[in-house]
């Protein structure tokens, strides 16, 4: 079309008519150059809804990028989760066989050190083998297991080799393991109501081997007396109550002599030591001159050496020993902060 109007523009000027020449030539200049206008237009029109559609995707692409972030973050944090539960499965099995190996191994020197006390005197006693035979019940639940620990205990008795276990001992057992272990070895030996000068001497060699010091020691065997007074290591019931009787009598024989002072006792026999008070410092492990001070101080290390907890992973009978003995612990102290007035 605009060609058209070229031609005529070329027409009028061959006839001389210039203004319609002209206006021929705008027209058609009008329409040539219209389309391309158009054109532009529609091409910004185009580019800028190219635009916001690259825009729009490209606003789309990144959500989808960060969700993908999100849910790679969300896998890793999972797996890391899951490998972290693993790996505490992993470490508390482990830590339940060492425990179930620690407490086999600590069952198994218990009878090879039980074996050692009832062949101190070269005489094995029917009531000491029982008394063995209550131990077995007492750290070994099943009929089986007791069975088979009695065997091993039998075969023990013909073997010399105790090399390994005090490196045993003394490397996986800390004070209140070894201090139970011995308060076992004192029960056997006391199964007469006897404890044989070769008993005695046999349980020092141990006591020693254990790197256990005699002031040490002394607490322990008073905390024993205490406990085997009340019947704590016999499944006897009528055996039990005997023994308890026979302590609460002595108990109140106790107090009823110190009732039974005259007025005219001196200051020196006032202040006498009860048999009692005796063997609460005893168990604390002091003097009964030392200091307040020192008595606390005392107390407070025993109670932290020979804490329950401490023999957690070594089975039920290992806690109630534990548990019974720090109750003697706290009943010692009792009697001195009564004897002493200790607030």
């Amino acid at each position: 079309m605009a060609k058209v109007f070229l031609i005529f523009a070329l027409f009028f000027i061959v006839v001389k008519s210039y203004l319609l020449a002209v206006a021929c030539w705008l027209i058609g200049l009008i329409l040539d150059l219209y389309p391309k206008i158009n054109s532009e237009e529609r091409e910004k029109r185009e580019k800028e809804k190219w635009e916001k559609e690259e825009k729009k995707w490209s606003e789309a692409e990144e959500r989808e990028k960060g969700e993908r972030r999100r849910r790679e973050a969300e896998e890793k944090r999972e797996k890391a989760e899951k490998e972290q539960r693993e790996a505490e499965e992993k470490r508390k099995r482990e830590e339940d066989n060492r425990n179930k190996e620690k407490y086999k191994d600590y069952r198994y020197c218990i009878l090879v050190l039980l074996a050692k006390i009832m062949k101190a005197d070269g005489d094995t006693m029917e009531c000491e083998l029982d008394r063995v035979k209550s131990t077995i019940r007492r750290y070994y639940k099943t009929k089986e297991e007791q069975y088979e620990a009695l065997n091993t205990f039998k075969s023990i008795l013909d073997d010399n080799n105790y090399f390994s276990i005090w490196s045993s001992l003394n490397t996986q057992f800390d004070y209140t393991a070894k201090s139970e272990l011995i308060m076992e070895l004192l029960a056997v030996a006391y199964s007469d109501n006897n404890l044989k000068y070769a008993e005695e001497k046999e349980i020092l060699h141990i006591v020693g081997q254990l790197r256990i010091t005699s002031d040490e020691y002394k607490s322990i065997y008073s905390i024993f007396i205490e406990k085997y007074n009340k019947g704590f290591y016999s499944e006897n019931k009528s055996q039990n109550e005997n023994r308890k009787d026979h302590y609460y009598k002595k108990q109140e024989e106790h107090r009823n002599s110190k009732q039974g002072k005259t007025n005219n006792e001196d200051s020196h026999d006032s202040r006498q030591i009860s048999s009692r008070e005796k063997n609460a410092y005893a168990i604390l492990g002091v003097e009964s001159n030392a200091s307040d001070e020192e008595i606390k101080k005392a107390y407070r290390a025993l109670a932290i050496k020979c804490h329950p907890d401490n023999v957690a992973s070594l089975g039920d009978e290992a806690i109630r020993q534990a548990t019974e003995s720090m109750k003697q612990i706290n009943m010692a102290w009792e009697v001195v902060k009564m004897a002493r007035g200790i607030k």
